[in-house]
């Protein structure tokens, strides 16, 4: 009686790909070998195109967090290069992080809407509780290191044995964490083409036989906007946009406005920089209403430009040296002043004082 007290939202057929996709994670439930050599596990989340049942976006991670939430939808988006008419979620912590709230934010803008489930109610977001049920009893079943349902199953055989779990839970019989994450992609394409029945379709043959009916079609610029991996705001100066790694590191990355206009229009003014950490030979510009720009490539000559602000930098201390010995000097007693040429100072830098005196007496 109590199953059937909670109401649940009733919602139309969906009839299109694009009109409701769903996001959940569960714990992997194929254990593998770390660098210590002990088994572990790793954290999933997919997201479902609900009319399809296909998991169109993926990513995996060591803990349930809202990275991994992140790089799922991102990967959805690549893959399917649009953005949703609305997206479900549950009430997890890692939703509720701000890089995500600003992700949902964005989304919101671009039309799709961003639902959290109702509470104790699971037929909510079925389909993709669905999927992790199948995705395990059907998929993972017979893999090595596959250790069941979890606790809270009530299925017969929703678990191995002991004898088999003692066997293929040993570390040497595991893969490793990375050899496990390319498995992952593999098990979710072979879940996407598997077909349960001969009423109904795999997925994959679904989703591509289906009208796309989305919120937003996603271009390239709009990608780089949403999900690379850094995005600030920059003021020009000088036709160039300069790039540091941190405080603590050199390295800097240049790029130079080539066009004459965009000189003229972008000199002194700021605008919203994107840029992946791993490939830096591009930069995306855009206007603070997001509205694209222009593509930046990084110049060939940075070393020469690190060289000079390294060299900058240390001609400054050698100069706040040679002004701080100066000050010294002439806080001192009279007594103990030298004041005469054919005396010899005690330390280098007095003496180089000394040398730029006598040449500025000479002129």
């Amino acid at each position: 009686m109590v199953r059937n007290f909670n109401p649940f939202k009733y919602r139309n057929e969906i009839k299109n790909n694009g009109e409701l996709w769903q996001l959940d994670g569960s714990r992997f439930q194929i254990a593998y070998r770390n660098s210590e050599g002990e088994r572990s596990f790793l954290w999933f989340f997919v997201v479902m195109d609900v009319h399809s049942r296909k998991i169109v976006g993926f990513s995996q991670g060591n803990s349930e967090n809202h990275k991994v939430v992140i790089d799922a939808l991102k990967n959805a988006v690549k893959n399917t290069n649009y953005v949703p008419k609305e997206l479900l979620i549950d009430n997890g912590r890692c939703y509720t992080h701000k890089e995500f709230k600003k992700l949902e934010y964005r989304f919101n803008i671009l039309g799709c809407y961003v639902r959290r489930h109702l509470p104790n109610s699971p037929r909510d977001k079925g389909q993709v509780e669905r999927f992790f049920s199948t995705f395990q009893t059907t998929i993972c079943k017979n893999e090595i290191g596959y250790v069941g349902e979890g606790i809270k199953s009530k299925r017969k055989e929703g678990r191995p044995s002991n004898e088999r779990l003692s066997i293929e839970l040993n570390p040497s019989n595991l893969k490793s964490k990375e050899e496990l994450i390319k498995h992952l992609g593999t098990l979710i394409e072979k879940y996407n083409n598997l077909r349960l029945n001969d009423n109904v379709l795999a997925p994959e043959t679904r989703y591509n036989s289906a009208k796309i009916d989305c919120a937003y079609k996603i271009s390239e610029n709009d990608y780089a906007i949403l999900f690379w991996d850094k995005r600030y705001e920059y003021t020009i100066q000088n036709s160039m946009i300069i790039l540091g790694e941190g405080t603590h590191n050199k390295e800097l990355f240049s790029y130079t406005i080539e066009s004459t206009e965009l000189r003229y229009r972008l000199n002194l003014t700021t605008v919203i920089v994107c840029f992946l950490k791993n490939n830096r030979s591009l930069i995306k510009v855009f206007d603070q209403n997001e509205n694209f720009i222009t593509d930046l490539y990084l110049d060939d000559k940075i070393d020469q430009i690190q060289k000079k602000m390294i060299d900058v930098e240390e001609s400054k201390e050698k100069l706040k040296t040679l002004i701080n010995t100066k000050d010294k000097l002439a806080s001192r007693p009279k007594s103990e002043k030298i004041n005469s040429n054919n005396q010899i100072y005690k330390s280098d830098s007095e003496f180089e004082i000394l040398l730029i005196k006598n040449k500025g007496d000479e002129q």
